[in-house]
């Protein structure tokens, strides 16, 4: 998802415990995973907007 001029990306683990994080693409080969709690939800709703 693109918002801003910023990439995310949704990620999901495949075992369990189900893990769910919302990172944001910082360069080529580079992600940042997002902490901040408002920026978590402005994304999540990003993402159910589609």
């Amino acid at each position: 998802m693109e918002d801003a001029g910023k990439t995310y990306l949704l990620l999901m683990s495949n075992f369990k415990p189900l893990e769910i994080r919302i990172a944001r693409v910082c360069g080529e080969d580079s992600l940042e995973i997002i902490n901040n709690l408002a920026e978590k939800q402005h994304v999540l709703g990003l993402f159910g907007a589609i």
